[in-house]
């Protein structure tokens, strides 16, 4: 959703949705800027990490308006997320990948889904995209 309305504010100009996008990002950071938001620490999905940090660089990409100086850029938030999926790559089991769960404890946790692998592999793509390689 966030990513949608990132894409709408640069292919249209209109910015009438920019505060309350930002707000909702800002929202989503979690303490330590890493889209595991305090509310949902518990529950929360590598799939979910990764669309928000996909909206984050699409964000840095776009050039979306920056956040308050309080909270970290929006490339920070998705080399955060990139980093924390790094430490969680299953080698041991279904020849490698990402989990869909992130704890044990939620269901899902067994399965090995296409959209927390596919956010995963394409924050590295969309950071060079900006920065180079």
């Amino acid at each position: 959703m966030f990513g949608t309305l990132i894409d709408y504010w640069w292919l249209t100009g209109d910015d009438s949705y920019n505060n309350i996008t930002s707000q909702a990002m800002l929202h989503q950071a979690g303490t330590p800027a890493d889209d595991m938001p305090d509310n949902q620490t518990l529950a929360v999905g590598n799939d979910d990490q990764g669309s928000w940090a996909m909206a984050a660089m699409s964000a840095a990409e776009h050039s979306f308006p920056d956040p308050p100086d309080t909270h970290p850029g929006w490339l920070v938030r998705a080399q955060a997320v990139f980093n924390e999926c790094v430490s969680r790559w299953d080698s041991q089991h279904c020849n490698s990948g990402l989990r869909w769960k992130i704890f044990q404890w939620n269901i899902g946790y067994d399965y090995k889904d296409s959209i927390s692998n596919g956010c995963f592999l394409m924050l590295p793509r969309a950071s060079s995209a900006i920065y180079g390689p």
